[in-house]
């Protein structure tokens, strides 16, 4: 949910930035509630599959909020 509020928001605002979010035990489908949020604050997260933290994410990374 994080990314993609952060995301729309800051596209919305020209800003350059991007959020990626991962867990450290990636679940397999989009929580139902999760997706009925974001889409009651107009963003769409179809297609998002959740993600497992790797050390390439970290180590890409410019900042790490946790």
């Amino acid at each position: 949910m994080a990314e993609a509020i952060f995301n729309h928001r800051a596209a919305g605002r020209n800003i350059r930035a991007r959020a990626t979010s991962a867990g450290t035990l990636g679940a397999g489908t989009l929580n139902p509630t999760a997706v009925q949020v974001i889409e009651e604050l107009g963003i769409s997260i179809a297609g998002h599959v959740p993600k497992q933290l790797t050390q390439e994410m970290v180590s890409d990374a410019t900042k790490i909020l946790s």
